[in-house]
């Protein structure tokens, strides 16, 4: 079919507007949470059955929309549990080597930011797995988007506090092109979708928060690996061992894996006192998103209690590696204020 940009205007007020329709031509899965399995069985590289290489550059932005700085991507895959993988930037430079149940790491140590992991979620995982229907509500919608009609399911926790997802796709073919946010409030366009190995893959992909961008990629190369030639996968002679028990990310990145949250309730005394104020935490996130420890390093007394038993209660989304979930901790803040 003819490919159609999504432009960022056309995407103003989407959660806000959707126009319910009969749900498009292609019809295997008769309602909503089949269709996100579909979805998300359909997109991405993740589920591939044959190895592949992928080349991406990058670029990523600041808040304000400035440019911060651009990259490339690069892997080598085998499967979730053997892969060699790249990062080339002014600021970070890294390669992973993933075999025999561990990573050997040359360059940087520390764990990308969240940007830089986010070129990689997306070509791999751009749609969220909610293979467990009953964790979750289901509703389908359709939204034209410009010249472009989109069917869109929104993917909401069936829980207090969820995060809304919404995923649009098109009518004839479960492709994503418009993905969305409300914790992190971004919404992710996919463009120039191809077909690979009977999956579908966004060469064109822009990341936008509040009308600015914070990440674009263009996908450079895709084609399929060769498994038996394996000297990509041989480890450089400075490559050391990633310790796997718990993972420290930065503040950013823990806070955008948050996937539930919980409002602190404002304590009566500490506001009749005009208190107010930022409490810094470091959170220890188990391999199932629940926190399983909060501790208050920072911030005023009177506010830190209420801040560690909000914190208690969010969920963050599993860290992956190898394939496996593992813990994860970082610091966060809860800012109390008046007003």
């Amino acid at each position: 079919m003819k490919q159609e940009s999504v432009g960022l205007a056309a995407l103003v007020g989407l959660l806000a507007a959707f126009i319910s329709v009969a749900f498009g031509p292609f019809p295997p899965p008769t309602n909503p949470a089949a269709t996100l399995d579909l979805a998300s069985k359909s997109n991405g590289l993740g589920s591939a059955l044959h190895p592949w290489h992928v080349r991406a550059t990058y670029q990523i932005f600041n808040s304000g929309g400035a440019k911060q700085t651009s990259g490339t991507f690069e892997e080598f895959w085998i499967s979730e549990k053997q892969y060699k993988s790249h990062y080339e930037s002014s600021t970070f430079s890294q390669t992973d080597f993933a075999a025999n149940g561990r990573i050997l790491r040359s360059g940087d140590q520390n764990w990308p930011e969240y940007y830089a992991q986010a070129v990689r979620s997306k070509l791999i995982h751009p749609v969220a797995d909610a293979s467990n229907p009953r964790d979750f509500q289901f509703s389908e919608k359709a939204r034209s988007i410009g010249k472009l009609k989109l069917n869109c399911i929104t993917l909401k926790p069936a829980a207090a506090y969820p995060a809304i997802s919404v995923y649009c796709l098109e009518l004839d073919r479960p492709a994503l092109r418009v993905a969305i946010s409300s914790v992190i409030q971004d919404e992710t366009i996919f463009n120039d979708v191809v077909e690979f190995q009977n999956h579908f893959v966004a060469r064109e992909v822009s990341v936008m928060q509040g009308g600015r961008p914070r990440l674009t990629y263009h996908v450079e190369e895709i084609d399929s690996l060769d498994s038996g030639n394996d000297h990509n996968f041989v480890p450089s002679a400075d490559a050391v061992s990633v310790p796997l028990g718990k993972i420290t990310l930065s503040e950013e990145t823990l806070n955008r894996r948050c996937i539930k949250q919980v409002p602190p309730v404002y304590p009566p005394s500490a506001k009749a006192s005009h208190i107010q104020g930022k409490v810094l935490m470091r959170v220890t996130v188990g391999k199932n998103g629940q926190v399983e420890s909060a501790q208050a390093l920072e911030g005023p007394s009177e506010l830190q209690r209420a801040a560690l038993e909000a914190i208690r209660k969010w969920e963050f989304q599993p860290f992956l590696v190898l394939g496996e979930p593992v813990e994860i901790e970082g610091t966060m803040q809860i800012t109390f204020t008046l007003g």
